[in-house]
């Protein structure tokens, strides 16, 4: 869970002092395997912020 955490703060998904909270429903999610529309809401929103992140960045 730690390598999600550090991706989503990367990509701009959760600020630092949101980790505790976000991460509580990643664990719900992951642990439970049943997914409810707002587990559904919050991976698609995970995954459309990874691809604005890596269209947005810059190459160096």
């Amino acid at each position: 869970m730690k390598n999600w955490a550090k991706m989503l703060q990367e990509i701009g998904f959760m600020k630092e002092e949101q980790t505790d909270h976000f991460m509580q429903g990643f664990h719900r999610v992951f642990s439970r395997g049943v997914f409810t529309k707002d587990d559904a809401a919050l991976m698609l929103g995970v995954a459309r912020q990874a691809i604005w992140a890596k269209e947005h960045a810059v190459h160096t």
